[in-house]
């Protein structure tokens, strides 16, 4: 029988950092680490272009043994367990593909309040309880009741890694975070002062949306980060106005998220600058 997973979250959080000593790495620290020479060659092959894909993948109509069902299983998840292979044991590879596609669409539990005997919820959420629709409607009580919230979060982003079933659900979700990512720090120290006891909230949110698109469309889902809090704040749509427009989210959407950033790429500055004006409106 499987075990589950549990993740001591006293344990966890003797390793929680100052978020103010975080050291982000740029091009001037990768200058340090691969000298400036490595980093003119760096540079120059992550610009160049594959050309463009006109054609699809061949199936693959190899063999499908013990060892190609593994190969399956440790690309789309974190690892497999015994009870994954068995379950692939009778089924053929197109089968086996389909089960690995299909996302359990029961909402997992969701993280709750383990902190209460080290600091008793400023809010008064009794302990064991679900924190993720509590709002705090305080700015300058509850900071500290959200730093463990914050803490909770990653403990159980990392939990439902680890218990993953055979579905590729969770390797999507943090594959879109890493794609489409947003800093949790950032959202924390917003402009807007409630973000300082409610960021954990927001951020649970924002990494819930990819569990509900986990493969959803591609389309749908840039919709819905565009106007979604943590975005909004991390690339600082909040800020956007009619009067002074931030292309901050406008460019990196193009850039970043869909188009990406070469010679094949047929965005315009002025594109740009409309974008950052349509989304003027948004606010949170």
């Amino acid at each position: 029988m499987d075990s589950k997973i549990v993740i001591d979250p006293q344990i966890w959080l003797s390793r929680i950092k100052d978020k103010k000593s975080s050291k982000i790495l740029n091009a001037d620290s990768l200058s340090v680490r691969i000298g400036e020479k490595n980093l003119e060659e760096f540079s120059s092959k992550s610009s160049q272009r594959i050309s463009s894909v006109t054609s699809g993948i061949s199936q693959y109509n190899g063999s499908w043994t013990d060892w190609e069902k593994l190969h399956l299983l440790r690309r789309t998840g974190f690892g497999f367990k015994k009870s994954d292979l068995q379950l692939l044991v009778t089924k053929t590879l197109s089968e086996s593909v389909d089960l690995v596609l299909t996302v359990d669409p029961a909402i997992p539990s969701p993280p709750v309040n383990w902190y209460q005997t080290v600091l008793p919820d400023e809010n008064g959420l009794a302990y064991g309880a679900d924190w993720t629709n509590d709002a705090i409607n305080s700015y300058d009580v509850g900071v500290l009741t959200n730093l463990y919230r914050s803490e909770s979060l990653k403990v159980w982003l990392m939990q439902q890694a680890l218990n993953q079933n055979i579905s590729i659900r969770e390797k999507m979700v943090q594959f879109w975070y890493h794609f489409i990512p947003v800093n949790f720090d950032d959202v924390y120290n917003s402009s807007n002062f409630y973000c300082a006891t409610n960021s954990a909230r927001i951020c649970f949110d924002y990494m819930k949306m990819f569990r509900d698109n986990a493969t959803g469309n591609f389309k749908q889902l840039i919709r819905q980060i565009a106007t979604h809090p943590a975005m909004m704040y991390y690339l600082n749509n909040q800020a956007n106005s009619n009067t002074a427009p931030d292309e901050n989210f406008a460019r990196e959407v193009m850039e970043l998220f869909t188009l990406g950033n070469n010679s094949a790429t047929t965005y315009t500055q002025e594109d740009v600058v409309q974008v950052a004006k349509l989304l003027s409106g948004w606010r949170v």
